[in-house]
């Protein structure tokens, strides 16, 4: 005859139950913590490490002017960058909501900028100047500030079409 548990038995399998729990918690928020916190730390790196020349050629690039080479140059590089960046953010390695608002939009004035340049390459050159993982992060529906910038595209694309003609 099997003798029913002991109020002992029974509580520590309670105990193991709620230690499991808690520990799963604990490995599930660090996992959480370590994503925001290498959000912070890219972003933080970002803006160190971004030169006004950079910049320049980015916002050159958006509105559809002509690079020059050392423009370009520094466009591609700002374009890797950028690229892996989100690859670490689609693969879930960085949480999105973190990483910076000038990050998050300069992802998105690289792929404009591709876009506005690919016609001046051989169609060779620029399908592979394009940048998956930046087209993966800017279509993902938790994308922050698309919304914003696709306006302000709306709004050049609507100067551009107003202004006169040289």
């Amino acid at each position: 005859m099997a003798e029913s548990p002991s109020k002992t038995a029974r509580a520590a399998l309670a105990l193991s139950i709620v230690s499991i729990c808690f520990s799963v918690f604990q490995w599930w928020n660090t996992e959480k913590e370590a994503r925001i916190s290498a959000a912070i730390d890219v972003s933080r790196n970002y803006y160190k490490d971004l030169n006004l020349p950079q910049a320049h050629a980015l916002m050159k690039a958006y509105v559809g002017g002509n690079l020059n080479r050392d423009e370009l140059e520094l466009f591609v590089r700002e374009a890797d960058y950028l690229n892996y960046i989100a690859k670490l953010a689609n693969e879930n390695k960085l949480d999105k909501n973190f990483l910076s608002r000038d990050i998050s939009y300069a992802m998105l004035v690289i792929l404009q900028g591709h876009d506005n340049d690919a016609k001046w390459f051989e169609p060779g050159v620029a399908s592979g100047l394009d940048r998956p993982d930046l087209r993966k992060f800017a279509q993902s529906a938790d994308c922050p500030y698309k919304a914003t910038l696709d306006s302000y595209t709306a709004a050049i694309a609507k100067s551009k079409a107003a202004a006169p003609s040289p």
